[in-house]
């Protein structure tokens, strides 16, 4: 009888199969397992405009579906807050969600900047890379045209 992989419960075969901290993997969830973390995406948001701060949080979401899809596990702060703000918490509080961010951004593995218009003088993305490069972070910038987002 041939083992089952612990993630996705394949029946694993010979060369197809890693011990991860004994634990038996397939190929594939072998390369998830030893990611072991995720990445923090960066990206503008305040505005004074509800229009503009919908539409980053639109390109936001396709930014972070774009690197879900390529195997990247990823927290998007923005997909996260902007819609628990509408329940009585102030979308513009800079301080406030920076506490609520910092403790992911520090968990996280590294840093993926979206770059919106923008982001160049978003107090907010700055903070994010100052404190992953702090942190000893790597940080990456990604064109919304490259993860197939038109503006």
């Amino acid at each position: 009888m041939n083992p089952e992989c612990v993630i996705c419960h394949c029946v694993t075969r010979g060369a197809d199969t890693q011990m991860i901290d004994g634990e038996m993997y397939c190929d594939v969830c072998a390369e998830l397992a030893e990611r072991r973390g995720y990445i923090y995406l960066a990206s503008p948001y305040t505005h004074p405009e509800k229009e503009v701060r919908r539409l980053r949080f639109d390109i936001a979401c396709a930014a972070a579906a774009h690197l879900m899809r390529s195997g990247r596990v990823v927290f998007s702060p923005i997909a996260h807050s902007h819609p628990i703000h509408f329940h009585g918490l102030d979308g513009m509080d800079h301080g406030f969600w920076m506490r609520q961010d910092g403790p992911l951004l520090d968990a996280a593995d590294s840093v993926v900047v979206l770059m919106l218009p923008g982001w160049d003088t978003s107090a907010g993305v700055a903070w994010e890379i100052d404190r992953a490069i702090e942190a000893g972070k790597p940080v990456e910038y990604l064109r919304p045209e490259d993860a197939g987002i038109k503006e």
